[in-house]
């Protein structure tokens, strides 16, 4: 809704970039008294607000007021001295601003910090790993209130290739996996978790000399991408695969699409408008997906290059081997290996575009010297309440030894962006190969797949940890799994 004359209107431009000012801006002084949400509080979606103003030095009273979920995002602007409305917003922690303005020039900003919850999240059910060494995806059930590991009856099942990442659908319908050159695809049976391969699997994704790295499914299911590296000159990009109502794939027209050099990670955005792809390297591509086919068309300003930061000792840039989104969209992750830090992009949401969020990219702890090693993010997964994040890392000892040995947990703004550093956990047994990091639907349990390195190299595992209602982790007793 518009203001009332040009004053006004070149007023309400000015306030997007101040709108996360709290107290007086200009001239008069007026106030907000703010009713709904309580500051501090747990609200469900949509949000009721309700809030009234006043200036006692301007005899003209209130021109109006606006509601800001993040800067430079108002959602909702009445002519009025009172706001009565519900805001539908996604979960997570947002700085809420609420502005008022008098007929006066004088301005003010009120915020309310809130969290938002997300009330369906699903319990988890079953969990699949990879075991390169023998070929085979082992699977487990879940105790949706323990979090333990169950095997499930069925035994590991044989992969045309050493297995690499997994991903399953949003439903949890079908599992795709990565095995060398090949994308082999399942359906998931939802009473006792068994793999049954779709018609065709597996499907030849990569020709000689190169790897099916990452793999990422559309949130509608139709669509399944497949990075493509290669070290010795062949064709790399991402292939892009329609899924039939059989559960059979197909190419979109198109694929597979050009990228940046040796493209690994991949993730789509929850819209499923946009595709994401990290390299081992110091770039990220970016698309937009055409929803009727699935072909894919670069956005603007892509790909994206990305600075390490001054004084690092590493800092070489080895590459984004994860990606995430946060639950709603806004904002794109990508842990930096080798720099110790995470970077974080705000998504645009007409274009896919990408634009860092003041402040990063995030420092973890900077290599700055051998015997200063820091801690190298390697994966990184979004709790789905979109309250925190939780990163699995390298420590480098100054012999040059490495072990995958800590996880970071830190909060996230949904408002700004901003990421800060809760704690770490020291992984309780001696890992290496700690590179695959989720936390379950219910937000409840965190699993990182692992590789028992000291004092002797012994068998892949399974470490399962419970989470805190306030950020952090601790270790399932019965969450050491051998896989």
């Amino acid at each position: 809704m518009k203001l009332v004359g040009p004053f006004c209107r070149s007023l309400i431009y000015l306030l997007s970039s101040l709108a996360m000012t709290a107290g007086p801006l200009f001239g008069t002084t007026p106030a907000v008294a703010v009713t709904l949400p309580a500051a501090g509080s747990q609200n469900d979606s949509p949000v009721h607000f309700v809030a009234s103003a006043t200036s006692a030095d301007c005899s003209k009273g209130i021109a109006a007021m606006r509601i800001y979920t993040a800067p430079h995002v108002g959602v909702y602007t009445v002519e009025s001295a009172h706001l009565d409305t519900e805001i539908a917003m996604g979960p997570g922690y947002f700085n809420t601003v609420i502005v008022a303005w008098d007929n006066c020039g004088g301005v003010i900003a009120t915020t309310i910090d809130i969290t938002v919850t997300n009330p369906n999240l699903a319990p988890p059910r079953f969990l699949y790993d990879t075991e390169a060494s023998t070929d085979k995806i082992a699977g487990f059930r879940v105790n949706a209130d323990t979090g333990g590991l169950t095997p499930l009856a069925q035994p590991p099942i044989p992969v045309s290739a050493a297995p690499g990442n997994v991903s399953p659908d949003k439903g949890g319908y079908r599992l795709y996996v990565t095995a060398l050159q090949s994308l082999n695809a399942y359906f998931i049976n939802r009473s006792n978790g068994y793999l049954t391969p779709v018609p065709g699997s597996p499907y030849q994704a990569a020709g000689e000399g190169v790897i099916a790295a990452g793999v990422a499914v559309a949130p509608s299911g139709k669509f399944v991408y497949v990075t493509l590296a290669s070290f010795g000159g062949g064709t790399q990009g991402v292939a892009g695969y329609a899924v039939a109502s059989n559960g059979s794939l197909s190419p979109v027209p198109g694929s597979p699409f050009s990228t940046g050099t040796l493209p690994v990670s991949i993730t789509v955005d929850p819209s499923g408008r946009y595709l994401y792809i990290g390299h081992l390297g110091s770039e990220i591509d970016a698309f937009s997906i055409d929803e009727p086919s699935g072909s894919l068309t670069p956005v603007p300003g892509a790909p994206y290059v990305i600075t390490s930061p001054s004084g690092c000792y590493l800092c070489t840039g080895v590459g984004v081997l994860d990606l995430k989104t946060d639950v709603n969209g806004t904002y794109l992750f990508a842990p930096v290996g080798g720099d110790g830090t995470i970077v974080v992009y705000r998504i645009g949401p007409s274009d896919g575009s990408l634009s860092e969020v003041p402040g990063s990219p995030f420092v973890l702890a900077e290599p700055n010297s051998p015997t200063d090693p820091g801690a190298e993010p390697w994966s990184i997964t979004v709790d789905p309440r979109n309250l925190y994040l939780y990163v699995d890392t390298e420590t480098t000892d100054a012999d040059g030894n490495t072990t995958r040995n800590a996880i970071y947990f830190l909060s996230f703004n949904s408002s700004t962006g901003n990421i800060n550093g809760v704690g770490t956990f020291r992984v309780p047994v001696d890992t290496c190969e700690q590179n695959s990091i989720r936390v379950d639907p219910s937000g409840s349990f965190l699993y990182s797949a692992a590789d028992i390195c000291q004092p002797e190299p012994g068998p892949g595992v399974v470490l399962g940890f419970s989470t805190n209602p306030e950020g952090g982790c601790s270790p399932l007793s019965v969450g050491l799994r051998t896989r």
